[in-house]
Parts: C-alpha cells; structure tokens; sequence
C-alpha cells in the first residue's frame, strides 16, 4: 500500500477523506502520485501518519471525523505523550501574559510525559509554544494548510522553531490550496488530539471557541480562566463557564488539572 498515492487524493479540491477512507477500506490501487508530489514530501522532510499506524494519537482516532492521515514535521515521538490543549484569542491580553508565564514557573510540577498542544496563531497560541520552547517542554502546533506553507504572517519564524525543536502537524498534504473551512477542520483536531481542552481569553465567535465546542461534543473536558468582563475577546471564556465548563480558580489549580 503506497500512502503517497492515498496522501496525493487529498490534494483534489473535490476528494475528501470519506472518499480516501472508502479507496482504502475496498483495497482500491491508486497510481496517480507524480515525482514532483514524492520529491516535496522527501524534500521537506515531512512523514506520513496513517489512521491505522501504531503511532497515530489514541485519542484523536476515537472522534468520528478523525483524519485519515496526519503529516508531520519534527519529532514525531511527541506522538507519545499526553497531550492537553491550550488555545486563546490572537489580541493577547497582559492578563493572559501574566497567566502563562506564572504557569510555566511550575514547569518542575509538570509530568514529564506531558505535551501542549496549540494552533500556531499569533496571541494565546504563540505564548504557549514560546514558553514551552524556552522551557524545554514538549509542545506540538496543529496548522490548517499544507506543511509546505505557512499561513499566519509574522509567524514563520515560530513555524521554524516548532519543526526544529517540537513536532508540526496538519491533515492536509503540502500543495494543497487553502479553503475557507480549514482553520474550522483545524480545530476539531486540536480538540479531538487531547483529553483536556483549556481556553484562555476568547470572543464570542474565535476559533478558540470553536475548539472548545468540538472538545464538548467529542465528551473531553474543557476548562476556562475566568477574565475580565468588559473584554470583547474575553466574552466567549465567561459564556463557555455559563454552559458549564471547569474554572481554573488560580495557578496551583491550572497545574493540578494539567497533572490530572
């Protein structure tokens, strides 16, 4: 079975993963992967993770619309570890600063066997990748888009870093063109990835909402740092605790759910 041909279907705008899966499940033979598709994959370093490999993450194969494949740059031995999401608005606040560097002073508390997972954005996301890398802790950015490419300006330099030194991964293969619905197809695997979903300051209508909605229908636990009420990007934190979602009463608390 040749994933390179079953990975190259998903470059077709029409093709979808339902379609793969339906090739895969039947046994169908695909021979359409062309040379210059292989030597980008093989260039750029990138690995391909199928749903029925060993290290495909246990519990992002558990939500019904899991990806059929993940392609990764870095160290894919993260695959191992325990993930907990960390999602937030792009406008990061001093507040949620000040959150994230206190939580990070307790680096010493954390498992070992403890991974962060976030969406590479600018604000909350970038925050949690940048202290884990400067702390040493395991940290994996799930992107919308090919890995070829990079799609939030000013953030290329992160991308580096997070391929170099943690672990980059999309459902998408590199040259895939970019569609409105992939930041939204993004998040179901931020949610569906770890047991525990953890927001921090977000709008209504942000995309850190939206993974706090996957993370509630997949049945994972989301939890909330209370915010400032008169916050725009913060009206979505205190409508997600209105609907029941866990509040991290203060830093020892934030830990203690991490290490749950």
């Amino acid at each position: 079975m040749d994933l390179l041909n079953y990975a190259y279907l998903l470059l077709k705008p029409n093709i979808g993963q339902r379609y793969v899966k339906e090739i895969i499940r039947r046994k169908v033979k695909v021979n359409r992967c062309p040379n210059k598709f292989r030597d980008l994959i093989h260039r750029d370093g990138i690995k391909i993770i199928p749903f029925w490999d060993k290290k495909y993450p246990h519990f992002l194969k558990k939500v019904p619309d899991f990806p059929v494949f993940l392609f990764l740059k870095g160290d894919e031995s993260l695959l191992a570890k325990n993930f907990v999401t960390i999602v937030g608005s792009r406008k990061i606040s001093e507040y949620s600063i000040e959150v994230l560097e206190k939580l990070f002073k307790e680096k010493k508390k954390f498992s070992k066997n403890i991974c962060f997972v976030s969406g590479l954005a600018n604000g909350v996301d970038s925050e949690v990748h940048r202290h884990c890398l400067k702390k040493n802790v395991p940290t994996i950015g799930v992107v919308g888009g090919g890995l070829d490419r990079v799609y939030y300006r000013g953030n290329s330099l992160m991308y580096q870093y997070l391929c170099k030194y943690g672990l980059v991964l999309s459902e998408f293969p590199p040259g895939r063109k970019f569609f409105k619905g992939m930041f939204p197809l993004r998040n179901r695997i931020l949610a569906g990835i770890s047991e525990k979903t953890i927001v921090i300051q977000a709008g209504r209508k942000s995309g850190a909402i939206n993974t706090a909605s996957h993370a509630n229908n997949y049945g994972r636990d989301v939890f909330v740092i209370p915010n400032n009420i008169f916050d725009e990007d913060s009206q979505g934190c205190l409508e997600l605790i209105s609907q029941g979602a866990g509040v991290v009463k203060n830093i020892d608390d934030f830990v203690n759910r991490i290490a749950e």
